[in-house]
């Protein structure tokens, strides 16, 4: 159960982080407004509801919570692909939010931040990169999967 709650909330968390970021590029006299406690308590919320948004559909499947029998591989399969691809897919938006706010910024002269909101940008990307190249890891672990159960130590891997 937590690797399937694990593997829909690490997207979501950089996407948020993103957006926090934008907002201090963006937004530098209102970010503590919309990153307030009482809004942080909102989105820290709907983070960790998002993996059971996104996915509450498998949880009517018998296979949920026995996602190692036989006869779930093909479930088993099925989720690991949707997760990656949803994790892609938050990375790759983050990705757009970050590289819109340095653009942006950069068009109305406010680059001029510290090195702490240089280095936390560059950390955002980084993570988004990294985050996209491990959900094709397993994009291509579930893609080459051997039905006869030889070669499967990239898919068991992640």
């Amino acid at each position: 159960m937590g690797r399937w709650y694990y593997s829909f909330e690490v997207g979501i968390w950089n996407l948020f982080l993103a957006l926090n970021r934008a907002t201090a590029l963006l937004y530098p006299t209102k970010y503590e407004r919309y990153w307030s406690h009482k809004k942080l308590l909102l989105y820290v919320f709907l983070i960790l509801a998002y993996p059971f948004i996104v996915d509450s559909f498998s949880f009517f499947d018998s296979c949920r919570f026995r996602v190692y029998g036989f006869r779930c591989r093909q479930f088993r399969l099925t989720d690991q692909w949707y997760a990656a691809a949803l994790t892609s897919v938050t990375a790759i938006v983050s990705i757009l939010i970050t590289i819109f706010a340095l653009w942006k910024a950069r068009k109305r002269g406010s680059m001029a931040s510290s090195k702490i909101e240089k280095r936390l940008t560059i950390q955002t990307l980084s993570a988004s990169f990294l985050l996209i190249a491990f959900s094709m890891c397993e994009l291509l672990a579930v893609l080459y999967y051997d039905e006869e159960g030889e070669n499967n130590d990239l898919y068991y891997f992640f």
